[in-house]
């Protein structure tokens, strides 16, 4: 059926046997690792006892060295998880024996700590894969270093010393410091199989391992960085977290405070991470609320969004936090609420924004001193409050006060009356437990209803004759004051000529049937409307 068998059969991969024997160099280091897979996590004492590493000179020179490094490796990574630190693994370390025999079995004892403790950047182990994707730089050092090693006098390193070398560089940056890898049973077998501990002699050399099997390792990646950024500037932060771990037989619930850009530990050994610090509001993933929604932030690239708090500053410009402190006393003073420079607005924010805003009308708008130093309260309460995204409405709000009288139409002052109307209701007031909770200040509204009816009233008595004219006629002596009776009549919801005249009236009613007879109009409206009938009667 397939005439080349025999050919194929030669090849060196199948040498297993030599003549009716079996050739256990080539066929030991498939068993052992079939051996220690079949039995995972089983904790079968037979089975462990089998791939414990020879006790004596006469067992010992029984196997190959490098059989050893498999041996260990299956023995530890798959049954007897190392609880205890380095010395449960430096007890099978014979150090009597071969000086070959002992590397193999140190080497095998540190790659069974790369693949407990991959990707957990474990500073008691960090000399192993566990620094993977964190970008270290004391790694990187050791990494340039063995890269160096070329030329004639390094004859004696190989193709495969060069390709761990560059393995284990690819790996400190996995993923650009995004990724690094898991410990699940799946992942173990993976890097099992992609760092198999028999390195090629030449780029042709498939004889001990296939090469391709190298790239395996991306089964046993995973996304696990948390990037902070700020909700309001965008910009990339630090921030302090605490990682909670699980209980488990080798120690309780234990926690430690890392700075995020950080790589946490994998998921299903933790218990909670935190947001701390008083600079950022606090943030909590517990594995009994949010789990999944942290997994899914850590899928789509770990950018986590925090929010500043108030009279703090990033750790970037203000690491020792001396400008949050200044903040802090700041805020304490109301009186700095009436006297503000641009200079304390930037202990608040860092918000590129907000600062040019309050130094373009220092250096722009020197001639009105009030309405500087009006805007300029009204922005240092913003961000004081942490209201910054109400800085736009109030400057809104402003600008249609000192231009409703030079607009020809009604839409912007009813715009504003509006708005007063809602946060000055009976209603929103009751409902309304403190000034913070609300996007627009009330001593900000009543200063601009103030200032806008101070001006009307400055126009109706410069004008009382045309609103008598347009109250007794329908409309004004001269065209050119329809703007400002319009803006009038909206500002004080005044009724129509008809609504006033309809009911035959000879005398001004008083102010309380007027209240009546016109249960919208507010109390100014009422004593002015009550004040021109009088007049005009």
């Amino acid at each position: 059926l397939w005439p080349n068998r025999d050919r194929v059969y030669r090849a060196p991969s199948f040498l297993i046997k030599e003549g009716d024997r079996v050739n256990v160099d080539v066929t030991a280091p498939g068993a052992t690792l079939a051996l220690g897979m079949m039995f995972f996590n089983t904790s079968n004492s037979a089975v462990s006892e089998r791939l414990k590493a020879p006790d004596t000179q006469f067992m010992l020179d029984q196997v190959r060295p490098d059989f050893l490094c498999l041996r260990i490796v299956q023995k530890y990574a798959f049954y007897k998880p190392p609880q205890n630190g380095d010395d449960d693994l430096d007890s099978s370390i014979d150090l009597q024996t071969m000086s070959q025999a002992h590397c193999n079995i140190t080497s095998g004892a540190c790659m069974v700590m790369a693949l407990k403790f991959a990707g957990s950047a474990n500073r008691e182990a960090f000399k192993t894969l566990v620094m993977a994707g964190t970008g270290d730089l004391v790694t990187l050092r050791i990494c340039r270093a063995l890269r160096r090693r070329v030329g004639p006098q390094y004859h004696q390193f190989t193709y495969g010393n060069h390709m761990c070398t560059a393995m284990a560089t690819g790996l400190l940056f996995l993923g650009g410091g995004k990724f690094t890898l898991k410990t699940t049973p799946d992942a173990i077998g993976a890097m099992l199989c992609a760092f198999y501990p028999q390195f090629p002699q030449s780029s042709t050399d498939n004889k001990y391992h296939l090469q391709a099997f190298r790239h395996l390792y991306v089964l046993a990646c995973e996304p696990r960085v948390i990037i902070p950024k700020d909700v309001d500037t965008g910009r990339f932060c630090f921030v302090p977290l605490r990682i909670k771990f699980k209980g488990c037989p080798a120690y309780k619930s234990v926690s430690f405070n890392a700075g995020a850009p950080y790589i946490v530990p994998e998921l299903s050994k933790l218990e909670e991470i935190q947001v701390l610090g008083t600079r950022y509001w606090p943030i909590t993933f517990r594995e009994d609320k949010n789990w999944d929604t942290l997994r899914l932030l850590l899928h789509k690239g770990g950018v986590l969004g925090v929010k500043q708090r108030a009279g703090h500053l990033s750790y970037m410009e203000d690491p020792k936090g001396y400008r949050s402190t200044l903040a802090k006393s700041l805020m304490a003073d109301s009186s700095c609420h009436f006297v503000c420079q641009p200079d304390l607005i930037k202990s608040f924010t860092s918000d590129a924004r907000i600062t040019g805003l309050a130094e373009y009308f220092i250096k722009y708008n020197k001639s009105d001193g009030s309405m500087i130093q009006e805007l300029f309260s009204l922005i240092y309460q913003c961000v004081s409050q942490e209201k910054a995204e109400a800085i736009c409405p109030h400057f809104i709000l402003k600008h249609i006060s000192q231009q409703f009288s030079h607009s020809s139409g009604t839409l912007g002052i009813q715009q504003l009356r509006l708005v007063m109307d809602y946060y000055l209701s009976r209603h929103r007031l009751q409902v309304a437990g403190t000034d913070k909770d609300r996007l627009v200040y009330a001593e900000f509204l009543l200063s601009l209803r103030c200032q806008i009816e101070q001006l009307l009233d400055k126009w109706l008595a410069e004008n009382l004759d045309n609103m008598g004219h347009y109250l007794h006629h329908g409309q004004p002596l001269s065209h050119s004051l329809d703007s400002c009776l319009s803006q009038y009549l909206v500002w004080f919801a005044f009724p129509s000529r008809m609504q006033l005249w309809d009911r035959g009236q000879q005398a001004c009613p008083p102010i309380p049937i007027l209240a009546k007879m016109f249960p919208r109009l507010h109390m100014a409206g009422l004593i002015r409307l009550n004040q021109l009938l009088t007049s005009a009667l």
